[in-house]
């Protein structure tokens, strides 16, 4: 059976209440600096490539569960700065999470700070985190609000090497803070047995991988 071209792995941080603390990850007894619990895909990539052990990788972060557009608005954004600045951040407040003109990338708003100007208010919303898309005016930003009560992220990390089934990312230390906190690693293992099991006396079904799906299967 062929190994996967490009290893995926994804891990998952999750409390039932406040996120917070550190953590740190390792590969091949290599361990990178404490992370924090609500680390950006960007800050992870570059902790990852640092170690003398991972070459390139690409990381995609979203919020634990599923989410939902709370609304849109349009705002002025600026390129390698964590502001947003704006005619008036109506709506936002802090604590939101918000996604930016579509960039898969959530963003938590940390302080909003008010500037009297000539002309009006306008105001600045500082994230937890630098905005890496372009300048612009009249951006599309999206508040995002969680589905169900977890709190956490999933992160997709993709190895950019084609070294096959690697071994997996581990937990070195996990100091996250919250109630029932955890940091999982699941991994791509060699030769992974699926097992489907059917109920049923009638009927067809079809599987899907990869975007590709079978023709009617029929149910025995």
């Amino acid at each position: 059976k062929p190994h996967p071209v490009q290893e995926v792995q994804f891990l998952t941080t999750h409390v039932d209440d406040a996120l917070g603390g550190t953590f740190k990850l390792s590969f091949k007894d290599a361990i990178t600096y404490a992370l924090p619990a609500e680390v950006s895909a960007h800050d992870m990539k570059l902790a990852l490539e640092y170690l003398p052990t991972i070459g390139s990788v690409y990381i995609e972060r979203d919020l634990l569960g599923s989410t939902s557009v709370a609304f849109s608005n349009t705002y002025n954004v600026e390129l390698n700065n964590p502001m947003i600045i704006s005619a008036d951040a109506v709506g936002l407040s802090v604590g939101d999470w918000i996604t930016i003109d579509g960039h898969e990338e959530v963003y938590k708003v940390i302080e909003i700070v008010e500037n009297v100007v000539e002309g009006g208010v306008h105001d600045e919303v500082l994230l937890n985190e630098e905005f890496h898309g372009s300048t612009a005016t009249g951006v599309s930003v999206s508040k995002v609000t969680a589905v169900s009560n977890e709190i956490g992220f999933t992160y997709r990390i993709q190895f950019t090497s084609d070294a096959g089934d690697l071994p997996a990312l581990e937990v070195e230390e996990n100091l996250v803070t919250g109630t029932n906190a955890e940091v999982i690693v699941t991994s791509c293992d060699e030769y992974a047995e699926q097992i489907l099991t059917i109920s049923a006396d009638s009927g067809t079904f079809r599987l899907e991988y990869g975007g590709a799906s079978t023709l009617d299967l029929v149910y025995e």
